[in-house]
């Protein structure tokens, strides 16, 4: 039986949602779609989107994998700032608010999220350090400002019907026992007192748990879990990255 591993971790950030103001008068409609799609070294999305719900589909067109996180900057911040932080503390030093993304999908993939944006300034940022040379993508040019505003005539927008709901909590997480095989919708809802992230990883055939917590404490988990080039991996469990109280992962 193929086992995937379900990996929460604080994030030292600070999530603020807002509710869009959705008029009644008209029928509810889907989300809106937003197509990100990236490549070495740049993303390709509109400059200017709607705020409140948007389905998001994150298309990796290059030859490596990327992910996709989608911040605010602290105040003063820019994009060369960004460009400049070369770990993980001075990256996150420059964030005021994180609002969703989508953790690494492989070269010819895509996966999908829907999230909850307020009115604001974004950057698009692709954390990844899959090249011989270290740098993280977003060193090269894989972010991108994105611009996030008040709809002129806000219409209500139907939230998407899920089959699984997953709860996140600073000791733990509520999750089903088991899932069946194929795609699933899931709800993601943070219920503890700081940011979390979900990350939803395919082990190796023969490895367990316990050979994951090992692996990660090593900085060695692509020894222990599925990616498209392992053999005797069939398929690759969406490793969705969520923030917030109101995430929806498609996978």
């Amino acid at each position: 039986m193929q086992q995937c591993l379900i990996v929460l971790a604080a994030m030292p950030l600070v999530v603020g949602l807002v509710a869009p103001g959705w008029a009644t008068a008209h029928a509810a409609a889907p989300p809106p779609q937003v197509t990100i799609t990236a490549v070495e070294y740049a993303f390709d999305v509109p400059d200017q989107i709607d705020a409140g719900l948007v389905a998001v589909t994150f298309d990796n067109r290059g030859q490596q994998p990327h992910n996709l996180k989608i911040w605010q900057l602290r105040a003063g911040k820019t994009l060369d700032d960004v460009k400049a932080a070369r770990s993980a503390d001075a990256l996150f030093a420059l964030v005021a608010a994180a609002f969703g993304g989508l953790s690494m999908t492989f070269p010819g993939t895509s996966q999908q999220v829907v999230l909850d944006l307020p009115p604001g300034q974004f950057v698009l940022v692709s954390a990844t350090r899959t090249s011989v040379d270290g740098e993280p993508d977003y060193a090269k040019g894989l972010l991108k400002l994105l611009t996030v505003v008040a709809p002129t005539s806000p219409l209500p927008v139907d939230e998407p019907t899920t089959d699984v709901a997953i709860s996140l909590t600073d000791r733990g997480i509520g999750v089903p026992g088991q899932l069946g095989a194929g795609p699933h919708t899931i709800r993601l809802t943070n219920a503890g007192t700081q940011p979390h992230q979900l990350i939803i990883l395919k082990l190796q055939p023969g490895k367990t748990p316990e050979d994951f917590a090992t692996a990660f404490a090593a900085n060695q988990t692509g020894s222990i879990v599925c990616s498209s080039d392992r053999p005797g991996c069939v398929g690759v469990a969406r490793a969705a990255i969520l923030y917030g109280r109101r995430s929806v992962a498609f996978g």
